[in-house]
């Protein structure tokens, strides 16, 4: 069975959540998307429409990212095992 390797998931997490929030912004001062940056600027510090906004996202973007892809990777190897009842 092939393993999951922690770090790749969670640069893999990390560079994925990053752009998308880099894009989000960037697209958001042209006026598209610009509610869902708004409301994002509710959890991101910092994080806004614009040049400055969009690095600061891709920032938490990545930190937040690697984060939750190394959770998620030791929650998966927990599960795999310690779960003995086989579901496929």
């Amino acid at each position: 069975m092939n393993s999951l390797k922690i770090k790749s998931l969670a640069l893999a997490l990390g560079v994925t959540w990053g752009l998308s929030l880099l894009l989000l912004a960037l697209t958001a001062s042209f006026g598209i998307g610009d509610r869902l940056v708004d409301l994002l600027a509710n959890f991101y510090i910092g994080y806004e429409a614009g040049f400055a906004g969009a690095l600061i996202g891709a920032i938490w973007g990545m930190a937040l990212g690697v984060f939750f892809g190394v959770v998620f990777g030791y929650i998966y190897y927990y599960c795999q095992k310690n779960c003995k009842k086989k579901f496929f």
